[in-house]
């Protein structure tokens, strides 16, 4: 990946203003996709943006021809995790730390961030949280895959793809492809997908 957090407890990071092309994925990821900590390569899976945990802040940001995803959060919850209370914070000192249930926790911010070009899916999703002002442009599978672990909102998604390219047999994308059972409230609202 183009930027990782590779372990889950990583807390209030600003994630603003990046871009990242041509990300490229590396065999030894391709047996869990990178999303098990018991790997040798997490965020190996060649997604431009990759975050183990939810808890940080993602906005602003573009994502080029990566050879997963845009933005890959992984699908997978962690369990508990011990995570800072505040910035700055040591996560090791139960005095400074918090036990987090990433099992329902949410992802702190995730908006106006953009995925284009020779990807598969823009967004990779695991966690509850809000994705707002996302734009993907020709994802080849899904603009948004979702595995929520509660509750999603997706809110103001713009996705395009070509006609043309659409038409051919073997391409059948999706806008938003949601497939967890446990993630019971799901809301979408003004999206526009085309082509």
């Amino acid at each position: 990946a183009g930027i990782v957090t590779e372990d889950g407890t990583e807390s209030f990071n600003v994630f603003e203003r990046n871009f990242s092309l041509r990300t490229a994925g590396s065999r030894d990821a391709a047996p869990g996709n990178g999303y098990s900590a018991t790997l040798p390569n997490p965020g190996g899976d060649g997604s431009a943006f990759w975050f183990r945990g939810p808890n940080n802040y993602i906005r602003n940001n573009v994502a080029a021809s990566a050879a997963e995803s845009g933005f890959g959060l992984p699908v997978t919850a962690l369990g508990v995790v011990r995570a800072p209370k505040y910035k700055g914070a040591e996560s090791s000192d139960e005095t400074e730390s918090v036990a987090l249930d990433t099992n329902r926790a949410t992802v702190l911010e995730f908006s106006n961030n953009e995925a284009y070009g020779a990807i598969q899916n823009g967004v990779d999703w695991a966690w509850s949280g809000s994705i707002t002002r996302q734009k993907v442009w020709h994802a080849s599978q899904h603009a948004v895959t979702a595995n929520p672990t509660a509750k999603l909102v997706i809110d103001e998604l713009v996705v395009r793809n070509d006609p043309a390219l659409l038409a051919q047999a073997d391409e059948n994308p999706v806008g938003v492809w949601v497939s967890n059972y446990v993630g019971k409230e799901v809301t979408i609202t003004k999206a526009n997908v085309e082509g």
